[in-house]
């Protein structure tokens, strides 16, 4: 973080008391994910957006604790299956051994995933400003209609700047 950024956490510090207590969230239990929020909200905050920051933080808070309840309603479901090690040996039925990750294929490429991510990282850093702006947006939960509050400009022109930028993406990788 700047130090500019951190200031604005400190200044703000607050927020996270109020945003727990707006939403009944136990302090002690949550403050750590609304402070992570409030971070993060530092960092992605402009001030040209017209948005007020209080208002940028409370969504960024909203959207870390969100994630965990989503994470921890899905440990939930799948929380009364058994779980197997990658590397566990198993005994077969003529009693040779093999290990779980012989026995199942891999379903991805790894190296694949890795170069991909990082052409993507690349494609992305040649996009105007706004683009790669709505991209991070997109990747933070946000809908094309709260992009177009937070940029001031229409709900359709953030779709039309999503696909364009898409397709520039796409170029660059070697895809389109």
């Amino acid at each position: 973080m700047t130090t500019e950024q951190k200031k604005l956490v400190e200044d703000n510090h607050n927020l996270i008391y109020s945003f727990l207590r707006k939403v009944n969230l136990d302090i002690e239990d949550y403050y750590d994910l609304a402070a992570i929020g409030l971070c993060k909200a530092a960092k992605g905050y402009n001030p040209d957006k017209g948005l007020a920051f209080s208002t940028f933080a409370y969504r960024c808070m909203r959207n870390q604790v969100g994630q965990e309840f989503r994470k921890e309603n899905m440990q939930k479901r799948s929380g009364d299956k058994e779980i197997l090690y990658y590397d566990k040996v198993i005994e077969n039925e003529d009693g040779s051994t093999a290990a779980f990750r012989d026995l199942m294929p891999a379903q991805t490429n790894v190296e694949e995933e890795v170069v991909t991510s990082c052409t993507l990282r690349d494609a992305l850093e040649h996009l105007d400003n706004r683009s790669r702006r709505i991209f991070y947006l997109l990747s933070q939960g946000y809908t094309q209609c709260e992009i177009a509050a937070e940029l001031g400009i229409s709900q359709p022109s953030v779709g039309r700047i999503q696909r364009k930028s898409s397709r520039q993406v796409l170029v660059m990788q070697g895809v389109g």
